[in-house]
């Protein structure tokens, strides 16, 4: 071994020597030197371990900030929403005493801090609305506007399907193509692909009384009623393109299905699990 190579290994053992330094065990005793070792391990790993659960306290802390952010700035803002689940109805009072009656599975949504101000709410589903006369009270749907100053009115607004029933005084329906101005007993819908105007009884929402009443209404629009109104689910094979003219009750399914199935020639049948199927005869 030349002169270089001595130097470097006793350097290199040099530098494992200062690096095994905190290592050495000072006693003779190798099993109690062992042991002292590993509670040397044991004690730099647990820093680590309290780092990444401080790491975890930190992302939930701020996790928790912006949950508590976004709180507040909903409340801030006044926004408030309303809503029913399947064969459920609400009654809402209104900041300005208008009432609001929400149908099965519908949505609505007011800025409460500038309502007495605007008087203007969104409608998902289907409500009755007995407002209080002031400024204009204005309904907005997806399909359409609707305006009034004191009455009462019912609006259907599902899927693309909008139906609006004026009751008392008088409500204007707008869908940014035509504007109708409805008395009591006049109705408009959009069946036709456009607004059309009709007539309808001026007891504008009997469903608040569990009778859910049809006009020359497609079938799957009838179903789609009773899903909502009886929490079940129905499927149709084969029965067609069908229209319904009549009422079902919501107090019992299988007299509602029997009042709807029968006048069209159609069969149901419910499953075990609830399921009903509608078929041609």
């Amino acid at each position: 071994m030349n002169h270089r190579e001595i130097t470097v290994s006793e350097d290199l053992n040099k530098r494992v020597d200062e690096a095994l330094a905190d290592w050495r065990a000072p006693f003779a005793d190798k099993a109690h030197s062992w042991e002292r070792i590993q509670m040397r391990i044991a004690a730099q790993d647990h820093p680590v371990v309290h780092t990444r659960s401080r790491r975890f306290r930190y992302a939930a802390v701020a996790i928790g900030l912006v949950l508590i952010a976004s709180v507040l700035f909903l409340f801030q803002n006044g926004d408030s929403m309303y809503s029913t689940q399947m064969a459920e109805i609400q009654v809402l009072t209104l900041p300005d005493g208008s009432e609001v009656t929400l149908n099965a599975a519908t949505e609505l949504r007011f800025d409460e801090a500038d309502f007495l101000e605007e008087r203007t709410l969104e409608l998902d589903g289907e409500a009755f609305f007995q407002v209080e006369k002031g400024s204009r009270f204005s309904v907005v749907t997806d399909q359409g506007t609707i305006s009034v100053l004191g009455t009462s009115f019912n609006v259907c607004d599902r899927g693309d399907f909008l139906e609006v029933i004026c009751s008392t005084g008088k409500v204007r329906v707008d869908d940014g193509r035509q504007s109708f101005v409805l008395t009591p007993g006049q109705s408009v819908d959009n069946l036709a692909g456009r607004l059309t105007q009709g007539t309808a009884d001026t007891d504008a929402a009997p469903w608040i009384r569990g009778v859910f009443r049809f006009e020359d209404r497609p079938l799957g629009h009838v179903m789609e009623e009773m899903e909502r109104q009886f929490g079940v689910t129905i499927t149709t094979e084969d029965v067609g393109e069908r229209f319904f003219t009549g009422e079902f009750e919501s107090a019992d399914l299988e007299s509602a299905l029997t009042v709807i199935c029968r006048p069209l020639g159609l069969d149901y049948t419910i499953s075990d699990n609830g399921q009903i199927r509608v078929t041609n005869r």
